[in-house]
């Protein structure tokens, strides 16, 4: 239920969380029964659940239960299944520290005449009875409170005293046991230092020959907690959804295994001779070769090792070097190669079983690593669901994973024992023993060049393996690659300008790092820019946003005698990758499928769809992707889409990209596609209507009515809105470029404008069109949507420029439109305000028609109109939010630490931007005129915030999909959520309601 340490326990605040925190847990999940939906008349949802459950603490006797029903069944199971788990884990770690404590309390040694006697005997005291066994009651004795409580408090029938006296054991317990953990450790790291075990160990000295390894496996590991997203933990709860991750994900981790474990023997136990520095005039050679090229094919990146090993050269030659003469005279050459030949010799007798021993170790940490995360992904889910027996498949998977890599050191000992295959066997003088190691490189190489060569067909190598199997057999090559510079630089002798330095080995590492970093200075235009391809005509700036409506409203024969007001939708859809794409383009098809709809009897109006009333989509990143694809399907009865285009892996081919190509690019330079490239290639095989030119959509003569995409990314260089539009909505950005959002209103001069163009739209807005992509000048709808969803590193920032649109070149780089805001609402105002004008104006001439008592002179020509509208138009906005959202309340903040005041305002005015444009959308579109769908997050599986996601993610997102209802029950309407809108709103006049 969160956590409990507070030091003011006691307090209102931390009462009132609390008091959430159990309704959040028992109420979130209405039944184990996925036919008890949300969003019907008997069931209002979990945010009214839990608002019902808080103000049921205020209104109720403290003494008479709150009855819990069946509401939250599943996620009591899931906290009393936590609580078990932690016993276990306190167990564990209580018995780690005792073991701990005995080794290093014996003995303590008394410190000298320099020393401090005191510290000694405070440490042998502490360490020993009965003061020892005091901190270990306290740490069993609070975690055992604290888990009794929690455990407690998931029962049915609790009174609300009961409820808040076991928050308040709990509570004091937590401060209990945190204040003992830090007097373990305390304790530990004082009796580390003061025995200076560290050196009795010689842990250090014994891990520097597998620092490698264990470095690339700590990255495994740091990738695989998913620190920062939720990707990786989807990734591997979907590792049994399909025969391919069932098969690649276990061999690529068998061969990272076995690479790490070969790794340790080629570096540190194969003989090989010691090498010279290397030659002055080579150095110079590679240098000028590498400069040549990098002019010669635009290569730029290539100046970067250029100019640092004319660096080395110069430094070379300051430090006695010659051009033409061998090293053997150079200052300081005898003593460097003589421990060089030392560092060459191979590993005899202790030293050599305790590195063959480090080689096992290190071999199977990969086993256990995957295992140990599998089973923390699928714990939840295997508990509450969806899809349980596949979770508890998971675990048990992961159990065995990680007894395998348990039993591996013992394994690979067995292997390597007389009598057994010669290939398996340390190297030795005579013979390295390399076949493996290198067969397996071989393997991974392989892999990797059938990743590129299919990744761009549907259902390749990369889908087919998933983004685990790719990023462990990308470390596997790092690891291989590494591995090899490092021997390198331990078998040839610095050169004279690195000993001058003081350096006994080449510093490999950190010229690889500075390769990286200057190639990157020195390119200066990169090599990411955005797909844009040749239309067969001309295609216009933008499209009138007059036109636009006056289709609109033939297309929903607004001239058809009716009654009520017609509403005009805008959808606001917010960002947050495959789970906000896969959300919105659900809620869409539910709301407005795209099934033919005849016009109504007798009238002239053509055949449209469901889509009809939606005049306009604002989509940020994944909602932008979800709302093309909504908007380029075909008229046909399709409710399962969305699940077909993106239910499938658009991650592991961009992610292969990205490692084994866009990775070694960022140090050459070369040009070709880049990983976003490929992305939107994935997304096109899902949904062939994506390969369609973006603009053309709506200015092709005789098309039916399409609902405008309004696609938000941002300008790097001006952190401004760039929208991807038909139409143009900025202000005050004339002539269009890179910065020209961020210029004063006041200094837009008016030969900067157009003929007819008035200095009116959106503040901080880029349009794309008329300033970036001109004349014939065409992207595709993917690519569109990828400009509005470039969230790097996963997909690099686009580039595009202004060559065809004016004199003055300049570049613009497009990244994801939730650095602004990730709402999609912003937009949606700025649309909202130019739309107005044109529905008052529409609205007058129907009065004019209707009401005598109305001036007549109003005619639709007034208004940019052909036709006599006879319905009123209703502005109604749709906000489709993507990012689970929470049904608690938010937390009464403490008192702000003054310290911290400037770092936290910062943080807590960049926090506030989701919700002031949500605010100013509410304000702009009024209570009854706004509309919200938003997924619920629950104890159990979420979609992850990726471009993957596993069958219990979307199992999760169609349940909560499926329960999308009207008040009175049956599938979600436009009239029915206007009605609930309605009703739930204060009314017309009442105090404090909006009057709209």
């Amino acid at each position: 239920m969160g956590s409990q340490f507070r030091f003011d326990t006691l307090s209102k605040d931390a009462r009132n969380d609390r008091r959430t925190a159990w309704c959040v847990w028992t109420r979130t999940i209405a039944k184990e029964d996925a036919a008890a939906e949300r969003g019907t008349a008997a069931d209002a949802g979990p945010n009214d659940r839990v608002y019902k459950c808080v103000q049921a603490f205020k209104s109720a006797s403290a003494h008479l239960p709150i009855n819990a029903g069946p509401d939250g069944a599943q996620a009591r199971q899931l906290l009393r299944t936590y609580v078990v788990l932690d016993l276990l884990l306190v167990a564990l770690y209580v018995f780690l520290f005792v073991r701990a404590m005995s080794r290093l309390s014996k003995p303590i040694p008394a410190a000298g005449a320099a020393g401090n006697v005191s510290t000694a005997t405070a440490l042998e005291r502490a360490s020993g009875a009965p003061w020892l066994w005091v901190l270990v009651a306290l740490l069993l004795g609070s975690e055992l409170v604290e888990d009794a409580c929690q455990f407690a408090l998931s029962l049915r029938w609790l009174t609300p005293y009961r409820i808040d006296l076991l928050n308040d054991i709990a509570g004091f317990a937590a401060i209990v046991k945190w204040v003992s953990v830090f007097l373990a450790l305390l304790l530990l790291v004082m009796l580390i230092v003061h025995t200076r075990a560290y050196q009795r160990w010689g842990l250090w000295n014994g891990l520097i020959p597998v620092r490698l390894q264990l470095a690339v496996a700590a990255v495994l590991l740091l990738l695989l907690t998913g620190v920062g997203t939720d990707q990786v933990q989807d990734a591997l709860l979907g590792l049994l959804d399909h025969w391919g991750t069932r098969l690649w994900t276990p061999v690529a981790a068998l061969v990272f295994s076995l690479l790490l474990w070969r790794s340790v023997h080629r570096a540190a136990l194969t003989y090989d001779n010691a090498r010279g520095p290397v030659r002055q005039v080579i150095l110079l050679a590679l240098a000028v070769v590498l400069a040549v090229l990098g002019l010669v094919l635009n290569w730029h990146r290539l100046w970067a090792p250029a100019a640092l090993l004319v660096l080395v050269f110069f430094l070379s030659l300051l430090a006695g070097a010659k051009l033409l003469q061998p090293s053997t005279g150079e200052p300081g050459y005898a003593e460097a190669f003589k421990a060089t030949k030392q560092r060459a010799e191979i590993a005899e007798g202790d030293l050599r079983e305790s590195l063959e021993e480090k080689a096992r170790f290190v071999a199977a940490l990969p086993f256990v690593v995957l295992g140990v995360f599998a089973v923390r992904a699928a714990v939840a889910t295997a508990v509450v669901g969806p899809r349980r027996p596949a979770a508890i498949a998971l675990i048990a998977v992961g159990a065995v994973s990680v007894v395998l890599g348990i039993a591996m050191p013992s394994i690979l000992k067995w292997l390597e024992g007389e009598g057994k295959p010669d290939w398996a066997k340390p190297p030795g003088r005579s013979n390295d023993r390399s076949g493996l190691y290198f067969l397996l490189t071989a393997m991974c190489a392989g892999f990797a060049v059938a990743c590129l060569l299919t990744g761009s067909q549907g259902g390749g190598l990369p889908s087919q393996a998933g983004p685990l199997a790719v990023l462990t057999v990308f470390l596997s090559l790092a690891l291989v690659v590494l591995n090899e510079m490092q021997r390198w630089a331990e078998l040839n002798t610095p050169v004279a300008g690195f000993r001058a330095l003081g350096l006994s080995r080449t510093p490999v590492f950190v010229l690889l790092l500075a390769w990286f970093v200057l190639g990157a200075v020195v390119d200066t235009k990169g090599n990411h820019d955005v797909r844009v391809m040749e239309g067969r005509a001309l295609r216009a700036d933008r499209v009138e946003l007059a036109g636009q409506f006056e289709k609109w409203l033939a297309a929903n024969c607004a001239n058809a005698p009716a009654t009520g007001p017609l509403p005009l939708v805008v959808v606001a859809a917010s960002g947050g990758g495959i789970r906000a794409a896969y959300w919105t383009s659900g809620v869409l098809d539910k709301l407005f499928p795209p099934t033919p709809v005849e016009p109504p009897e007798g009238s002239r109006c053509a055949r449209t769809d469901g889509r009809a009333p939606v005049f306009a989509v604002s989509g940020v990143s994944g909602g932008s992707l979800g709302a093309v694809s909504w908007i380029s399907r075909p008229r046909q009865d399709d409710p399962h889409s969305h699940e077909r285009i993106f239910g499938t892996d658009h991650l592991s081919g961009a992610l292969a990209w990205m490692t084994f190509v866009d990775l070694p690019r960022s140090f050459i330079g070369f040009h070709q596609k880049d990983r976003a490239a490929v992305m939107e290639e994935s997304w096109e095989r899902s949904q062939r209507e994506l390969e369609l030119p973006f603009y053309a959509t709506w200015q092709q003569p005789g098309t039916a009515w399409t609902p405008l995409a309004l696609l938000n990314g941002t300008a790097v260089e001006s952190g401004c809105r760039v929208l991807t539009a038909p139409v143009q909505l900025g202000a005050f950005d004339r002539p269009i470029g890179p910065t020209s959002c961020t210029r004063r209103p006041e200094d837009v001069r008016a030969e900067d404008l157009r003929p007819g163009e008035k200095n009116e739209g959106g503040p901080t807005l880029i349009d794309l069109r008329g300033g970036f992509l001109c004349g014939r000048q065409e992207i595709r709808r993917s690519t569109a949507a990828m400009l509005s969803a470039r969230f790097p590193y996963i997909t690099p920032s686009g580039r595009l420029t202004t060559k065809q649109c004016q004199e003055e070149e300049a570049s613009l780089s497009v990244v994801d439109g939730g650095y602004v805001e990730g709402t999609g609402s912003l937009t949606a105002i700025d649309l909202h305000h130019e739309l107005k004008k044109l529905v008052d104006c529409s609205n007058a001439v129907v009065d004019s028609q209707n009401n005598d008592a109305v001036d007549r002179q109003k005619k639709p020509a007034d208004c940019g109109l052909s036709a006599v509208p006879a319905h009123k138009i209703e502005l109604v906005l749709v906000q489709i939010d993507n990012g689970y959202n929470s049904v608690a309340a938010a937390a009464a903040p403490g008192r702000p630490h003054e310290l911290l005041v400037p770092v936290q305002s910062l943080s807590g005015a960049a926090a506030t931007k989701n919700a002031n444009v949500r605010q100013r959308a509410y304000a702009a579109f009024g209570c009854r005129d706004y509309l919200r769908f938003a997924n619920v997050r629950g104890p159990g599986a979420q979609a992850p915030l990726g471009w993957v996601m596993s069958l219990t993610a979307r199992a999760d997102l169609n349940r909560q999909m499926a329960a999308l209802a009207d008040p009175e029950g049956g599938a979600p309407t436009l009239a029915g959520q206007l009605s609930a809108a309605a009703a739930r709103c204060p009314k017309p006049g009442s105090d404090g309601a909006p009057l709209r």
